[in-house]
């Protein structure tokens, strides 16, 4: 009943896409070990979606205890897999388990960030290859599907902490990585949007307009979609409210007010209207997980 209400308050949003790790995370699906499966939730959140109208993005993230890289240094469960070939595994059962239910797979979130990643020098070798063995795997079951690279982070490059989401983008294609959609989260609060990169350096929006459409196109791959798989804004914390454009903002503790939240997303999307490359955006997320808690 739960869930069959929140896919009623989606389907009032008009939006016929969801991306989701809710019940489908490779920790829940595989928690045990190699050999387990338990598609139980999995399913629920898939087909109950379905039955109201609504396609999912099967976010393929969250290493379970027995797949993690004994190196990783990121907060579990966030951190890459052991290797490539176990990745892989999973990926391909998760497209053999949903072939006909689910047609767009993202593999892993952000991993351009230390709290998702081993940022060891070698962050993105290891996930262009896991995301080779992964598009290998799940193509193997059915061409049709759609793998999406992982969405990344608007994040500078700071050595042992992250990498600028346009530098790992001309690593990605450096080292040869398959994907159908490039995944990003462009996110841009506390400003607008429009902010240029004269005065928003860090601005992943303009970018990914930019910089990183330009990228695409440089590798042949000017007819290759975006997919925008989180924007969006703090909508609580411990901290202020703040308007557009308010230069005190505190991550982590401030968050935007109604009207800002209302501002970012009419900007998001008169922008999609003449963007003819970026093909979906999700925003993060429907409801908050508790909107009383602001910690969180």
């Amino acid at each position: 009943a739960v869930i069959d209400a929140y896919y009623d308050k989606l389907v009032a949003t008009g939006a016929t896409w969801q991306r989701t790790d809710t019940g489908t995370a490779w920790w829940t699906v595989q928690a045990t070990s190699s050999e387990s499966y338990v598609w139980g939730y999995a399913d629920l959140v898939v087909d109950r979606a379905l039955a109201k109208g609504i396609q999912t993005v099967y976010l393929i993230n969250n290493v379970p205890v027995w797949a993690r890289d004994p190196g990783c240094i990121a907060t579990a469960p966030r951190c890459a897999p052991i290797d490539s070939a176990t990745i892989a595994t999973f990926c391909g059962a998760v497209a053999q388990h949903f072939d006909g239910r689910v047609t767009a797979y993202e593999v892993r979130n952000e991993p351009n960030l230390s709290t998702y990643s081993y940022l060891n020098g070698q962050a993105t070798t290891t996930y262009v290859s896991n995301l080779n063995a992964c598009y290998d795997a799940i193509k193997a079951v059915n061409s049709n599907n759609i793998i999406i690279s992982a969405g990344l982070s608007p994040a500078n490059t700071v050595f042992g902490s992250s990498v600028a989401p346009d530098q790992w983008l001309t690593d990605m294609y450096a080292l040869g990585a398959k994907f159908d959609a490039f995944g990003m989260h462009p996110y841009t609060y506390p400003t607008d949007p429009r902010c240029p990169l004269a005065q928003c350096s860090w601005s992943s929006w303009q970018k990914m307009m930019g910089t990183m459409r330009n990228t695409m196109i440089a590798n042949g791959d000017t007819n290759k979609k975006m997919w925008l798989t989180e924007v969006g804004a703090p909508t609580c914390g411990p901290g202020t409210a703040h308007v557009m454009n308010q230069n005190t903002f505190t991550y982590g503790t401030d968050y935007m007010g109604l009207e800002a939240q209302a501002q970012i997303a009419q900007q998001y999307i008169k922008d999609l209207r003449s963007l003819p490359y970026v093909e979906h955006m999700f925003w993060y997320t429907l409801v908050d997980t508790d909107s009383t808690d602001y910690s969180d």
